[in-house]
């Protein structure tokens, strides 16, 4: 909801993530796709010492998992790690999830097509602003 422009309380959210204690759950460390989420959450902060800590505790545990992670699962993480998600560009964060859909033994690939049909699109409707751009900067006589 943050992303939409809503306030959320990120202590109501970071409930699920936490045990009786306040503490974050240990159990998560295991959970890489909840580990990737609290860590997505995390980069919505707003100054919340809660999300500080949730970033820690992700990126922590995250880093400890990779080693153990097949191959393409080990790099996605890696990936999010490097580039998160709420401060990646779109094209670059479709291009890697798609990347890693395509590494799955297990595929839907109506979803897969869509997705990869959305992101081809996309590409040529840049590569067209680009060379909108160019041929205005070139009769202006500015290159």
């Amino acid at each position: 909801m943050r992303e939409a422009g809503y306030y959320v309380s990120a202590d109501d959210v970071l409930q699920k993530f936490r045990n009786d204690n306040g503490e974050f759950n240990l159990g998560l460390s295991k959970d890489i796709r909840g580990l990737l989420s609290l860590q997505d959450i995390s980069h919505l902060n707003m100054g919340e010492s809660s999300l500080y800590k949730a970033n820690e505790f992700s990126s922590k545990h995250l880093r400890f998992a990779i080693k153990y992670l097949e191959p393409n699962l080990a790099i996605y993480v890696r990936r999010s790690l490097d580039h998160p998600y709420h401060v990646s560009l779109m094209q670059y964060k479709a291009r890697h999830h798609l990347s890693y859909l395509q590494s799955m033994p297990t595929r839907n690939m109506a979803i897969e097509n869509l997705a990869f049909a959305e992101f081809t699109i996309k590409k040529l409707q840049h590569q067209r602003e680009m060379q909108e751009v160019k041929r205005w900067w070139m009769d202006l006589g500015l290159a």
